[in-house]
């Protein structure tokens, strides 16, 4: 990879991460996987916030989701 390249990665990371409630959202993940629903009533913030940066942090390649697996019956 090129240093410009590496160096607009780091950027967009960075820029990924300069809002509190993102670094709140990093923070709570280490600790586990979590849903929307989960990560929003641990930072007490609305689900469609939370939901918001999430998406912004996925964009830009900071965390990834999936599909939660439905509980058998």
């Amino acid at each position: 990879m090129k240093d410009k390249q590496i160096f607009q990665l780091h950027a967009d990371i960075c820029q990924a991460l300069t809002h509190p409630i993102r670094l709140e959202i990093i923070d709570n993940l280490r600790r586990g996987e979590k849903s929307v629903s989960q990560l929003a009533e641990a930072l007490q913030a609305a689900q469609g916030t939370v939901s918001r940066h999430l998406s912004v942090m996925h964009h830009k390649g900071c965390v990834a989701s999936r599909q939660a697996v439905p509980d058998a019956y």
